[in-house]
């Protein structure tokens, strides 16, 4: 049994780096580890574990909410959050030498995300305990698009703290061969510290449903084609997708004519007045339908409503070679998905076996792949089945937690196979 000492974001299912936390966290003390997590935000609601400030130990997991002292009076301006958000962390460090202090640790763990300061965190941790770094690392590319002058500085010298971290972790699992390269060229990390371990599905909780048809029938969806995307609309590219699906729909339409557009998801009031302009300009407004965000445990029944899943269509820096967990879902749920090329890793999407690949910005394309799957029932089902084993093969989460397993227990033997 090992000993991890684990620094997060969040423990609750309000985001999908959460969601993945709890996922190998649950993974890790199935297999007989003991994980002791500290995380800089609140309880919410909804929360999978019944836990607030000062939670008591779960079985093998004790969940420690590191009270800070927070900017409240400013939590409008996205400096002070960020500031906030960050210098939380310091607060988390402090906490944790009480712990190391108490107590003995095989490893610190912690994800990577380039907004925070979760990693810088977990180094100064690790070197204080005098135990071997370990990160998980999704992203290293800062999106920045929504960001003014400051905000951007201020990523700056986080950045400088968090790729210390990268640099002088003993182990980085990084989500894909892409990601990997990324990481190795931006900071010149050895590629002996690398090892590809991709994100999890639970694929025995998102699986197609019967459920599928309630919620056709509460939308309104009966004897509809149904394109599905969910997730956040926001930052910019994911918006920018969406709004190239929504200028190939009128081609799509045009043959399909029962087509309808749901998305679901959070988006600001002015991204939502922005999409709803496109698809009146478009003439497609009955033909597209808004969703809030649903319960993470209800996805799979909105799955399951979907002919057709849309993944990332505007591939970035910040995204390449991701393994998006809602795509995962879409796989693991047995829908064929549509992606844009260099959107996802590409051992996650083979074009025509495990999904359907486009190139950003062609309209027709999209419009003509989009139709072909909707009138070819033989080769959507043949895609999703494909998907579906794709992902238990691989991306299973008790797949990915064996290997991150196979991973620590090798770290802590030295490195021996």
């Amino acid at each position: 049994m090992l000993r991890l000492l684990y620094t997060a974001q969040a423990y609750h299912p309000g985001s999908s780096a959460s969601i993945t936390t709890h996922g190998i966290v649950e993974g890790l003390v199935s297999r007989g580890h003991s994980v002791e997590l500290l995380v800089a935000l609140p309880c919410v609601e909804k929360c999978p574990r019944n836990c607030s400030l000062g939670c008591k130990d779960e079985g093998k997991v004790t969940v420690h909410r590191v009270p800070f002292p927070r900017l409240t009076l400013y939590e409008g301006h996205m400096s002070l959050r960020i500031l906030s958000f960050s210098l939380s962390y310091f607060f988390v460090v402090l906490y944790a030498l009480s712990i190391v202090g108490k107590r003995r640790f095989d490893l610190v763990v912690s994800m990577y995300h380039t907004i925070h300061l979760a990693p810088f965190s977990a180094l100064l941790i690790s070197m204080f305990a005098r135990v071997p770094l370990v990160i998980k690392c999704h992203d290293v590319v800062p999106t920045g698009s929504r960001w003014g002058s400051m905000e951007k500085l201020f990523n700056t010298f986080t950045s400088q703290l968090d790729s210390l971290a990268l640099k002088r972790s003993a182990k980085i699992l990084a989500l894909s061969s892409e990601l990997a390269y990324i990481i190795r060229k931006l900071y010149a990390v050895p590629e002996s510290k690398l090892v590809i371990i991709p994100n999890g599905v639970d694929t025995n909780e998102f699986e197609c449903i019967s459920e599928g048809s309630s919620v056709r029938e509460k939308l309104g969806l009966q004897g509809k084609k149904v394109l599905l995307y969910m997730g956040s609309v926001e930052p910019s590219y994911r918006k920018e997708g969406v709004k190239f699906l929504m200028r190939a729909m009128p081609k799509a339409i045009a043959q399909v004519q029962d087509l309808t557009f749901l998305i679901i998801g959070s988006m600001s009031k002015g991204v939502s007045e922005e999409l709803r302009s496109l698809a009146s300009s478009l003439g497609i407004e009955k033909h597209v339908i808004f969703v809030e965000t649903v319960p993470h445990e209800e996805m799979p029944q909105y799955i399951s409503a979907a002919d057709v899943c849309i993944g990332p269509l505007c591939s970035t820096l910040e995204t390449y070679g991701s393994t998006p967990r809602k795509v995962l879902e879409y796989m693991a749920c047995g829908k064929p998905v549509i992606v844009s090329r260099g959107g996802v890793s590409s051992d996650m999407i083979e074009n025509l076996r495990t999904g359907i690949v486009v190139n950003y910005g062609d309209s027709d394309e999209l419009a003509s792949r989009t139709v072909e799957l909707l009138q070819n029932s033989k080769l959507a089902e043949r895609i999703g089945h494909e998907a579906r084993q794709h992902a238990v093969s691989f991306y299973d989460e008790d797949v990915v937690a064996e290997r991150i397993d196979e991973e620590f227990r090798k770290l802590i033997r030295g490195g021996s196979d």
